[in-house]
């Protein structure tokens, strides 16, 4: 599919599913301010670019904040407390956060499941890697490239 039509979709798709019947209204994700962070906050599918560390944000930074990453093995654990002030944080090892995998990220007692998936290196641009976020259903990093490349 090409860029232009997949981009396109990324707009239409999220207005027609609200649309139809049968289907509920569930939180619209958030505004990233970055599209290259992890919403700790949500569940769903994050894109992670290659070779590089996953930074986990929040919407709020107000208050202090606890964190913990287990993959679904349960093969490590990662806690990490968050200030207030701070709405983004990189959690040390023995996290290591891989593309393919499956992540329970758990927020102030919120649980989410998070699945990763690895941006390709060899995309060359930004259009290519918006066009390719929003396929693999990295909608809200889809459009905070978008916002950043205007």
């Amino acid at each position: 599919m090409p860029v232009a039509n997949t981009l396109a979709l990324l707009v239409s798709q999220r207005q027609a599913r609200v649309g139809e019947v049968g289907t509920t209204r569930g939180l619209a994700p958030n505004t990233l301010p970055d599209p290259w962070v992890l919403d700790a906050s949500r569940a769903g599918t994050f894109c992670l670019r290659e070779g590089e560390a996953a930074v986990f944000w929040r919407p709020s930074a107000t208050a202090e904040a606890d964190l913990v990453v287990v993959p679904t093995d349960r093969s490590w654990k990662a806690n990490a407390h968050w200030s207030a002030g701070s709405d983004r944080i990189q959690v040390e090892a023995p996290a290591v956060i891989r593309a393919g995998a499956t992540y329970v990220v758990t927020l102030n007692g919120s649980e989410s499941a998070v699945k990763v998936e690895n941006v390709p290196a060899m995309l060359a641009n930004d259009k290519m890697r918006t066009a390719w976020l929003a396929a693999k259903g990295c909608e809200a990093q889809a459009e905070a490239l978008l916002r950043s490349t205007k």
